[in-house]
């Protein structure tokens, strides 16, 4: 290799490099302008609205059990040097059954979607997963890149049949996932050490990789 050579191929991967760390910071541009507040504000109004579509007249309300994980979404979106985590990875949220997880995330997604000009975050639930990519074969090839946001993950059933073969759905698509490098969004009821059971010893290190693991306290908000 001639020094010439070397002078390009380092320009170009400088080039490569600083292309790609720039789309790092472009995912997030639109939302570092908004003030904590702000984002409150919109996160109030924005968790109305999915209240109502599930038919639910009530206000969303703060308190001591959501507050702190929400402000942790703002900053997330923000780029925040606040956020206690990795910004390169997505977040799965974790909580008991009612705590409210559900709600959180898909505000999040749908104030996400809201402000975000291109990039959008699709909704898919663990449950009717395997359903979809059965009806539609492709659709794991067209999930495995999208910004996603996957509800109740560890509901879906573990192993199907496909052409007399058994396979684990959500295994096989955090894989794909998790190779692609795409950000990935998740609410659920059950610890790591649970998953590992659902999903074996290497999807749950991934896992690790490819998630900030949020907790939200309390239990029920039903009533």
């Amino acid at each position: 290799m001639t020094m010439i050579n070397f002078k390009e191929i380092y320009a170009n991967g400088l080039e490569e490099l600083k292309a790609l760390e720039n789309k790092a910071k472009q995912q997030r541009q639109h939302f570092n302008t908004l003030s904590e507040h702000e984002f409150i504000e919109l996160f109030q109004l924005e968790a109305k609205k999915v209240l109502l579509k599930r038919n639910k007249k009530c206000e969303f309300k703060f308190d001591d059990n959501n507050r702190e994980v929400i402000k942790q979404l703002f900053y997330y979106l923000a780029g925040s040097e606040l956020f206690e985590g990795d910004l390169e990875k997505g977040i799965l949220l974790l909580g008991t059954i009612g705590s409210g997880k559900t709600i959180i995330m898909q505000t999040f997604c749908s104030l996400f979607n809201t402000i975000s000009p291109r990039k959008r975050i699709m909704i898919i639930k663990a449950r009717t997963l395997w359903e979809t990519v059965k009806e539609t074969p492709d659709q794991f090839n067209f999930y495995k890149k999208r910004p996603l946001y996957i509800d109740d993950i560890g509901k879906e059933p573990l192993t199907v049949k496909n052409f007399g073969n058994e396979i684990n759905p959500m295994a096989e698509l955090l894989s794909l996932r998790y190779d692609e490098g795409a950000f990935t969004y998740a609410t659920g009821n059950y610890n790591l050490n649970t998953l590992t059971g659902f999903y074996g010893e290497t999807i749950t290190d991934r896992m690790k990789d490819m998630f900030n693991f949020i907790i939200l306290p309390g239990g029920s908000r039903r009533g």
